[in-house]
């Protein structure tokens, strides 16, 4: 890696551009669980809210799609999932077939 190119990354890790932004989906590779836990924000829907059956759940920067696949499974609710990386879209997908859950995505 050259200097140049380091120092870029440097400035890119600080948020002031976007330059990273391309590579998150590599970097991120290995977790699936980005922000925050999903057993704690089903859990806070269930104490917090009055699910009815045609409840619709918006997971704003949904990343991976940990906790919309964990609502749907958990609360049978439709959940529609937001991310600026079509990757981590496209992910989701996929985990959310994995878990029997692709028709409430």
């Amino acid at each position: 890696m050259t200097r140049e190119i380091e120092e870029k990354l440097a400035r890119s890790l600080s948020a002031e551009t976007t330059e990273l932004l391309p590579f998150l989906p590599y970097l991120l590779q290995d977790f699936w669980e980005l922000g925050s836990d999903p057993g704690v924000m089903c859990e806070l829907i269930k104490r917090h809210v009055n699910l009815s059956p045609e409840a619709k759940v918006l997971d704003l920067a949904c990343g991976k799609g940990a906790v919309s696949v964990k609502i749907a499974e958990q609360l049978q609710a439709k959940v529609k999932g937001i991310d600026i990386l079509p990757e981590f879209i496209e992910y989701a997908v996929q985990k959310a077939t994995e878990h029997d859950v692709a028709d409430y995505l």
